[in-house]
């Protein structure tokens, strides 16, 4: 069984929330299949991008997840991902995750494949 990582936890938590919105509005339902936000973090070279950067691409592909993939050039869609990161490192323990997440991402600590 693999661990679980903050970045796990992450999107875990982001996608609860998006469920609990969709039933309440009876919107979008979340995309079955492969996790955006694990083959994307996958094809980057993580050593080379900053860790606000870093964040922003794993909160991106978790609500791309939700929402799917053709919203990704949406300029609403963009600013909405913008919004949820700043509530989420506003939050001192939302804060803390991210930070969580970005050393385990950098260490290769829950990486997809368990690389």
């Amino acid at each position: 069984m693999e661990p679980v990582s903050a970045v796990d936890r992450l999107v875990l938590m982001l996608r609860q929330r998006l469920q609990a919105r969709s039933r309440v509005r009876g919107g979008a339902r979340p995309r079955a299949g492969a996790s955006t936000a694990k083959s994307t973090l996958q094809a980057l070279n993580l050593a080379e991008i900053e860790d606000a950067a870093l964040q922003r691409v794993v909160i991106q592909s978790a609500l791309l997840d939700h929402f799917g993939p053709e919203m990704m050039n949406d300029a609403r869609f963009q600013q909405m991902v913008n919004r949820v990161v700043e509530t989420i490192v506003a939050d001192p323990s939302g804060r803390r995750l991210m930070d969580q997440a970005t050393r385990e991402l950098r260490a290769g600590v829950g990486r997809p494949n368990g690389d």
